[in-house]
């Protein structure tokens, strides 16, 4: 159980940032 506890915030954050470079890579897309 602790385990998953573990894993989760990373999971969080790790999407977060795909998210994240996600967005800023269509706004340069978009300027360029």
């Amino acid at each position: 159980m602790n385990y998953v506890v573990r894993v989760v915030p990373r999971v969080n954050g790790l999407i977060a940032r795909v998210s994240a470079f996600g967005c800023v890579s269509n706004i340069g897309t978009a300027l360029s």
